[in-house]
């Protein structure tokens, strides 16, 4: 499927380029249509990177760490204190957050495709849903 999209993404860029070269004017024209269109869209793309890396530096992210920390301060509070499997797994996952915080502080933000991003968000993902898990334990028991 990818290098089918690929093949046709070739294709476009093979007809306009022809076109806007050796087309007749009306194609020609039609093509410069294009790549201006192709221009301002990446010029809009860029924008938005730009925008995207300027929170990303001024820490509009790091909520998302202190939001999980508030959770978890809360699981703490309905833990009994002879429930040591469910401390335990809070401990651990407390620990992953912290790596993942790490992870989190040395990610490049005009990278968003790297593998290394992709992987934060993945591992985040997992602690999300291993938070969960525990919240509906700790409130089964």
């Amino acid at each position: 499927m990818r290098s089918l999209i690929k093949l046709a993404l070739i294709i476009v860029i093979v007809i306009v380029g022809y076109n806007y070269f050796f087309g007749t004017s009306n194609e020609k024209e039609e093509s410069q249509e294009i790549v201006e269109k192709v221009k301002d869209l990446g010029k809009s793309i860029g924008g938005l990177l730009k925008s995207e890396r300027d929170k990303f530096q001024e820490g509009k992210y790091d909520e998302l760490f202190n939001n999980i920390s508030n959770t978890f301060e809360k699981i703490k509070a309905k833990i009994e204190s002879t429930d040591i499997q469910s401390r335990e797994a809070l401990d651990k996952l407390e620990q992953e957050k912290s790596n993942l915080e790490e992870k989190w502080k040395n990610l490049d933000p005009e990278d968003s495709t790297s593998d290394g991003n992709r992987e934060f968000l993945q591992e985040m993902e997992e602690l999300l849903r291993k938070t969960e898990g525990l919240v509906k334990d700790v409130e089964e028991n």
